[in-house]
Parts: structure tokens; sequence; C-alpha cells
């Protein structure tokens, strides 16, 4: 058994003893991940899409706003920091756009110490790793994808019922569709849901990366 098997494992054994773990929330992990190596954790209910929940993993331009007065100068960079890191729904009905918290957060703590912002405005930590890139780069329907959206503002796609939450890197290969690169794509944060039928990348930086 793995040791992220074995973790989630010890998490729902906890829960059943009833040592006070009533309750668990678990963010940063795909379901590509949840769905391959957690198979003992089946008491988890995945609230990624639901609405009521769709803005609690991120800022709001309020929450930047109230950092940035903390910080001498710090509104002067409120457009760089929107401009580069905001942008992301996880439900067409989301009522505001969030930016990504942890790049926010890096970006803050180099301004609030230096009085400048990082030279490198994509944090290392949130780079897609290797392994990420070289799966990306063997769905052949990748490539295609990407360059459209480089070139207009939106891709369609039906996000409310084609955004599958049992995606497994099984399903990703054997498939090899349209469909499931776009939603791997979108779990590692390439893509980003704008309407209820299309798609967009978030901002620039994600612009440059991809």
């Amino acid at each position: 058994m793995s040791k992220f098997r074995r973790f989630f494992s010890a998490i729902k054994d906890h829960m059943a003893e009833n040592y006070g773990n009533n309750k668990v929330f678990i963010t940063g992990v795909s379901p590509i991940s949840l769905n391959e190596f957690t198979s003992g954790f089946n008491i988890a209910v995945n609230l990624t899409h639901e609405l009521d929940f769709s803005e609690i993993c991120g800022f709001t331009k309020k929450d930047l706003g109230v950092a940035l007065n903390s910080i001498k100068n710090g509104m002067n960079f409120e457009k760089m920091i929107i401009d580069n890191y905001d942008g992301y729904k996880f439900h067409s009905k989301q009522r505001e756009k969030l930016i990504n918290p942890q790049l926010c957060l890096y970006f803050l703590c180099h301004l609030q110490k230096y009085g400048e912002p990082p030279s490198n405005l994509m944090e290392q930590n949130c780079s897609m790793s290797d392994s990420v890139m070289e799966i990306i780069s063997k769905m052949k329907h990748s490539k295609g994808i990407i360059t459209k959206l480089l070139l207009k503002p939106s891709f369609n796609f039906s996000t409310s019922d084609k955004i599958n939450e049992k995606l497994t890197v099984f399903k990703i290969f054997e498939e090899q569709s349209e469909h499931t690169t776009i939603q791997l794509l979108y779990y590692f944060g390439a893509f980003t849901i704008c309407t209820a039928n299309t798609v967009v990348i978030p901002n620039k930086i994600i612009r440059r990366s991809t």
C-alpha cells in the first residue's frame, strides 16, 4: 500500500474510532489522485463543484485590498496581481472569480519584505511538475486545444455536466479524447470554468506558462 493510501486510510480509521476527528477538509488533491490512490477513503464528499462552496478556496478582490492596504505602496500592485493570479471559477454561477491564494501570498510576502514584486511571478512550487507535463504531452489533443485557447478567448465545453469527478489515469489514456484532455488540463489549473458551456485560460501567468 502506498504512503498516500495509508495516510487516507489512517484518517478514515481515526474518524471511525471517534478520536475527535469528526470533520476533515482536504484541498489540493486532484480527482485523479483520489480515484487512483485512495480507494479506502470512501467516506468523502467532493465539494469542488458545489455552488455553495465554490468561493472557499481562493481570495476575492476585497481580500486582496485588505492585504495590500497593510503593505506600504501595496495598492500600486493590485492590477499586476489581478492580471496574473485572478480568474478562477469552480462553478458557472459563481459570483466572483478567485485569485490563486498560493501565488498571491508568494507575491505579497516578497512585496512586504523587499518593497517590490518578485522577478519571477510564478512561484516554483506552483509550476507543473515534469511528470504532469509528460502526461499532458502524451495526450494527442492537448496541443490543439491549448493552441485554440491561445488564439481565442474561450473553448466550447459543457462544464455543467462534463467535469468528471471520477477521472482516472486509465480513463485518460484509454479514451485519448478531447473531452478527457480538457478535464485533465482543468484539474491541473491550465483552464478554468467561464460559463456553463466554456472554459478559458484564467490569467496572464498561466497563458505564459502554457
